[in-house]
């Protein structure tokens, strides 16, 4: 029931309450700014439309034409060397370019078509090792742009380069190469259009868009709701000092009761009544009708006097005990320490022995004459080796690709087929080959080796050349980092296939000498 005090509610200390009309008052002395959402992105202030800034989906500075570049998920291809990408931190990816000798014109390079004539700026993060020269850090269809030589080093350098565009035909791309370098790493990368280059963020698309995250006012209480809803409660305030709390001490001038029955304090329990909330220590002795239970095994406890005696013959399991008799098992003799050691020593003599671990034998055992299936020589790894050397393999068609001389890609038939032997002796690679497609004139066909041999060239005869044939004409071969391009200089074709190698060692030499198609390399894969 409602009760109203002429005078006012204070608590223990004297401290008036606050009434609800008192509590609304202060509010909306203090709300004087009003705020609207407009539920279209903006908001307004006082009447004025406004339109926060949102940290998430907002950028500062130019906007970043290549998307994805946070975790380098954009299409991206090697020149020279193995290409990785690799964990920077949690948020950031970069991409890895590695050779075991130094090597020139080494990095990635990616498609982004821009707009003839106008002025870009590309900006990244490198460190590694050789230096990147002028000219290497640019789009192909442009000028070398304001960046002069940068050298490599261990600590990450931002670098950019602003220059203009002038075509976008012919085999154009973003490139960042370094030159002598083993290593090269490249993150953040940026593209933006202008001559000022801006610290990196990512492309637009490639942030969360939170328009639809703000909650709209409507479904907020105001304070004219809160007041109605508290102005309907009746309630008395109460003495807070006379008041029993939840927590803290309660100190009461009489006992409690419960159903007219007063609690029992604990100042009046005895003094020697045990508790089983903690450690306790009997000094005289107590008397059980029935033995007390272990409350975990649920077995009694018994007394010092119904403690059966031990035998004198009982053996001792903390000390030797020696056995004059038999020491059986279920009526079979057990193996002394000289019995197991005698039996072990004679398997071990006619045994192959293997690492627990792995599997593999441990021990180096020499077979005179293995054989299986009743006869049959084992091969041994160096007869196998022997054989995959002086193989042809067949490579995977996924390691040849075609482009139009705008760089536009050309679907190599599934039918076609390369094949290669590695030549260890000479470090040659022989091919033997049929790629089918529709190759229209001035295209290129790449046929990648990365996954085989590392580092190719040509030999460094006086005179050489690679050569493929096509449905009717010759095409030249030549190496692009390390794939082998051939060039469809005129007419259209559906086929190329593998002609020769035409070299002259010396310039004095007689005449030509042919052979199958090959190239040198390296190392192997």
């Amino acid at each position: 029931k409602s009760q109203t005090l002429a005078g006012g509610a204070t608590d223990g200390k004297g401290n008036a309450y606050a009434t609800t009309k008192d509590v609304a008052t202060g509010l909306n002395n203090g709300l004087s700014t009003k705020v609207t959402d407009n539920k279209n992105g903006t908001e307004q202030l006082n009447g004025v439309q406004v339109q926060p800034f949102n940290k998430l989906s907002d950028s500062v500075g130019g906007r970043n034409l290549l998307k994805g570049t946070a975790k380098c998920d954009f299409p991206s291809s090697s020149n020279g060397g193995t290409q990785t990408v690799e964990k920077y931190d949690d948020e950031t990816n970069y991409i890895q370019n590695t050779s075991n000798t130094p090597t020139n014109r080494m990095g990635p390079w990616f498609p982004l078509m821009p707009e003839v004539g106008q002025v870009y700026t590309f900006s990244a993060d490198v460190c590694g090792n050789g230096y990147i020269p002028r000219g290497n850090f640019h789009y192909e269809g442009g000028d070398d742009g304001s960046l002069g030589q940068v050298d490599l080093t261990n600590d990450w350098q931002r670098i950019s380069n602003t220059f203009r565009v002038n075509t976008d035909v012919g085999q154009v791309n973003w490139i960042i190469y370094a030159n002598n370098s083993t290593l090269l790493k490249v993150k953040h990368i940026k593209v933006e259009k202008g001559s000022l280059a801006t610290v990196w963020t990512p492309a637009p698309e490639d942030k969360v868009n939170v328009s639809d995250m703000r909650k709209p006012a409507s479904n907020v209480a105001g304070i004219e709701e809160v007041n109605a809803k508290q102005d309907k409660i009746g309630y008395t305030p109460a003495d807070d000092s006379k008041v029993a709390h939840l927590s803290g001490a309660n100190n009461f001038d009489t006992v409690p009761t419960v159903n007219n029955n007063p609690l029992l304090l604990a100042s009046s329990l005895p003094s020697d009544l045990a508790r089983t909330g903690s450690d306790q220590e009997f000094t005289g002795k107590n008397t059980f009708d029935t033995a007390p239970i272990d409350k975990t095994t649920g077995n009694p406890y018994i007394t010092k006097d119904g403690i059966p005696a031990v035998p004198s013959t009982l053996a001792d399991t903390t000390k030797d005990a020696n056995f004059t008799g038999k020491l059986q098992k279920s009526g079979i003799d057990v193996a002394t320490k000289s019995d197991v050691a005698t039996a072990v020593s004679a398997v071990n003599a006619n045994m192959v022995h293997r690492n627990p671990d792995t599997g593999s034998v441990s021990e180096p055992v020499d077979f005179t004459n293995l054989t299986v299936n009743g006869g049959k020589s084992v091969a041994t790894r160096d007869d196998l080796k022997s054989l995959e050397t002086s193989a042809w393999r067949v490579l995977d068609n996924k390691c040849i690709t075609a482009f139009t001389k705008y760089n536009t890609s050309i679907k190599v038939d599934e039918n076609s087929l390369f094949l290669v032997k590695i030549d260890e002796v000479n470090k040659r690679v022989y091919m033997f080959f049929t790629i089918l497609g529709n190759f229209v004139e001035n295209s290129s066909i790449y046929i990648d080796l990365t996954s085989i041999v590392k580092n190719l060239s040509f030999p460094s005869y006086h005179l050489y050349y690679l050569e493929g044939n096509t449905a009717s004409s010759t095409a030249d071969g030549s190496i692009v980092g390390n794939r082998i391009c051939f060039k469809i200089q005129i007419y259209d074709t559906t086929v190329l296939n593998s002609k020769y190698s035409s070299y002259m060692v010396n310039a004095n030499d007689a005449g030509w000498i042919y052979s199958s198609c090959f190239v040198n390399y390296d190392e192997l894969v």
